[in-house]
């Protein structure tokens, strides 16, 4: 295999990695938001859990070689040419949209009231796409908060990405989410 052919397969495993990373802190964000709003129905976990982590990665659509990215490319690769990446779609304009739009399903599921699987993944879903903007800013690179205006917003410590580090808590907040997900389990 050549140079080129083994960067391009590490920027694909590089990318997965980072989903991975996103899935974690979206899926940890959902098993909190569980906890603090003391659900214990199982399908509604798994419809919170679901929901977090497809959030997780919504943001990352600007980006034709995300793993969303690569799976709806009629979408994300004129949002990047339009864009660019962590661009709208990591600003606040995109959290209060998406916000929006959960705090609306939510409440027209409420008026049909049939909520029974879309509201907790709704919720989640916007939970997620948070999360995903939270783990950005603790980027090195941080995120542009206040697009259009392209000043980026970092976190006081922040982590390289693609680092050891990442690796580590990613690692450890799976640990983490695995033993109170376990746990939720032995008490449901």
């Amino acid at each position: 295999m050549g140079a080129r052919e083994c960067a391009s397969g590490w920027i694909g495993a590089e990318r997965i990695v980072m989903a991975i990373t996103h899935v974690a802190f979206g899926a940890a964000s959902a098993l909190l938001t569980i906890k603090w709003l003391n659900v214990h129905e199982s399908r509604t976990v798994l419809m919170f859990l679901a929901g977090g982590a497809i959030g997780s990665l919504l943001p990352d659509i600007d980006h034709p070689k995300s793993w969303l990215g690569r799976r709806i490319p009629f979408i994300s690769i004129p949002l990047s040419n339009l864009v660019g990446h962590r661009g709208i779609t990591h600003s606040m304009i995109a959290l209060i949209v998406v916000q929006s739009i959960v705090l609306a399903a939510i409440a027209y599921l409420r008026a049909t009231q049939d909520r029974a699987f879309a509201a907790p993944f709704l919720i989640a879903a916007g939970i997620g796409y948070a999360s995903h903007l939270v783990a950005d800013w603790m980027s090195n690179t941080g995120i542009p908060l206040l697009w259009p205006n392209r000043d980026r917003f970092a976190a006081p410590i922040t982590l390289q990405t693609g680092s050891a580090a990442e690796y580590l808590i990613a690692f450890g907040i799976y640990v983490w989410f695995g033993v109170n997900f376990l746990r939720w389990f032995g008490h449901a």
